[in-house]
């Protein structure tokens, strides 16, 4: 590695980059722009970038307005002279992030490994440019010096661009580290009721899964194919179909046999009767969700082969008075239903947890993951795990299920009286009534099918915040 002396680090870095903005200007002023426009909500790069003089992000006072023709923002100014540099351990990445060209965010983080005092690499969801953080000012400055401007290579298949890398100092980073969570016991600790088994499977006897799995037909939807074993899903009305399909396939029973031999696996786990295979081709996901509380039991099952994929659990965060508590439950209870707890009624908040699913982990959820908690995918095309982008490959889950009996028929009238039978049991007593299709309004029905004038969103919460 070249060696720099610490005295002439800052004017170093200055001169550096005046010259690659010189020599990248419309492309440097176009990434401080796209900054701007992705944060949003009125965020100036200013407040978190230096730049060289000529591009120096517009600051707040107006003492000379500058119009948007001339790219700044009503009021702004564009100095000639930037702000000094910033004593800074980050470093930005303008033009290379999770949605910048594939590829790029893999080179630079192995160029900037091999700089002195590197720490980690940030890259934010969605956006165009990442940040480095550093160990001290003086190794940032001199990973600056030997990263800006460097040629990213071309795309794959690609012609060749003459693409620099445009780097610049930075005071702060403007989202927050994600924590994706990779250790099965802190998993377990932060969602209750997820049992969590990494490797439940070795690898050759995932690939022979994943073959015994293409020996049955697919049905396609819209972004991704299943199939339905034991008992159907009829995703038209988010209902478990009454017929029968054909029965688990036999190559399920040494798994699922594996699985409730586990010694640590929680009581109660049923004999599971339905399977449904879900593939998902890169870049896809799933909705947040709850398996319906009416048409199945108290534990689901599934088992995550092929690529890898951060699952979000996101539950309702509990009112936190008293008064609010009063307020979101209501005086007349969905009749035949028991009365829901007043101690745990929804705010419109969510806490989410990411949770790593690794290629092999099942993970078991009941209780309160299966009933009180959510669980999806965002469809993108790779994840950002402890700071590095992990790219999405073909994955295939099995998920397996118990349905629950249909409630029992009401008993017939007594002849010559006006007794009036009771009304059947609800299917779940579940104590997460804003969540459970057996009580919401409209069911299991999605969303799109719900009547407009409930007002109610896919948990119950009301447009006003109190709980149906």
């Amino acid at each position: 590695m070249q060696s720099y002396n610490p005295s002439d680090l800052a004017g170093g870095v200055v001169a550096l980059l005046a010259d690659v903005s010189r020599q990248h200007q419309r492309r440097w002023d176009a990434a401080l722009k796209a900054f701007e426009a992705k944060e949003g909500n009125g965020t100036l790069a200013a407040d978190y970038l230096w730049a060289p003089p000529g591009l120096a992000p517009p600051t707040p006072p107006a003492s000379t307005h500058v119009g948007d023709e001339d790219g700044g923002r009503g009021g702004a100014t564009r100095p000639d002279v930037p702000r000094p540099l910033p004593d800074s351990c980050i470093v930005c990445f303008l033009n290379v992030g999770s949605a910048s060209v594939p590829g790029d965010a893999a080179v630079v983080e192995e160029w900037a490994t091999a700089t002195d005092g590197f720490v980690k690499l940030r890259l934010g969801k969605g956006r165009p440019y990442s940040f480095a953080e550093y160990s001290s000012v003086q190794a940032a400055r001199a990973a600056l010096l030997r990263l800006v401007g460097r040629r990213l290579p071309s795309p794959a298949g690609g012609r060749p661009t003459m693409r620099a890398l445009l780097a610049t100092p930075a005071v702060a980073v403007p989202f927050p580290d994600v924590d994706v969570l990779t250790d099965a016991a802190e998993i377990m600790h932060q969602v209750p009721g997820l049992f969590v088994v990494p490797e439940l499977v070795s690898p050759e006897e995932e690939t022979e899964l994943l073959a015994r799995v293409e020996e049955y037909p697919w049905v396609e939807l819209s972004v991704r194919k299943v199939q339905h074993h034991g008992f159907a899903f009829n995703y038209d009305v988010n209902e478990v179909s009454r017929a029968t399909q054909p029965p688990l396939p036999p190559w399920t029973d040494a798994l699922l046999h594996r699985f409730c031999s586990l010694p640590d696996l929680p009581p109660g786990t049923p004999a599971y009767n339905q399977l449904t295979v879900n593939h998902y081709p890169p870049g896809t996901g799933i909705p947040p969700h709850t398996d319906t509380h009416s048409g199945f039991g108290d534990s689901v099952l599934i088992v995550s082969l092929g690529g890898p994929a951060v699952m979000e659990f996101r539950t309702l965060l509990p009112a936190s008075t008293a008064a609010t508590v009063a307020a979101a439950v209501p005086p007349d209870d969905l009749p035949g239903l028991p009365p829901a707890d007043p101690l745990a009624p929804p705010t419109s908040e969510f806490r989410t947890v990411h949770v790593l699913l690794a290629p092999r982990t099942a993970v078991e959820m009941h209780g309160e993951a299966r009933f009180g908690w959510e669980h999806g995918i965002r469809a993108r095309a790779g994840d950002v795990v402890d700071g590095r982008l992990v790219p999405r490959r073909p994955r295939t889950s099995l998920t397996f299920r118990r349905i629950r009996e249909p409630p029992p028929s009401p008993a017939e009238s007594v002849p010559g009286t006006e007794s009036v039978p009771p009304p059947p049991p609800p299917r779940c007593d579940c104590a997460y009534r804003w969540i459970c299709d057996a009580r919401l309004p409209g069911g299991a029905l999605p969303d799109r099918f719900r009547s407009p004038e409930l007002t109610v969103n896919r948990h119950g919460v009301a447009r006003n915040g109190h709980a149906l």
